[in-house]
């Protein structure tokens, strides 16, 4: 399978688009805890880490199977 510049461009904009996204999900989801419910920092930050290791380990496991 071979892809064109053109497709490998989509398939980048579509992976930006949802980079941005998730930073603006998560750095509202970081002001809301924080800031407004006056939760301790580490909360969120637990949350980020852990959605970032699972996402980690999905696609190490694809790897395995290649």
């Amino acid at each position: 399978m071979s892809l064109s510049w053109s497709q490998i461009f989509r398939l980048g904009l579509v992976q930006m688009a949802l980079g941005s996204i998730v930073v603006l999900t998560t750095s509202t989801l970081n002001r809301l805890m924080v800031v407004e419910l006056s939760l301790p920092a580490l909360l969120p930050g637990v949350l980020v880490g852990l959605h970032l290791e699972s996402n980690c380990r999905v696609r190490a496991g694809g790897f395995g199977r290649m």
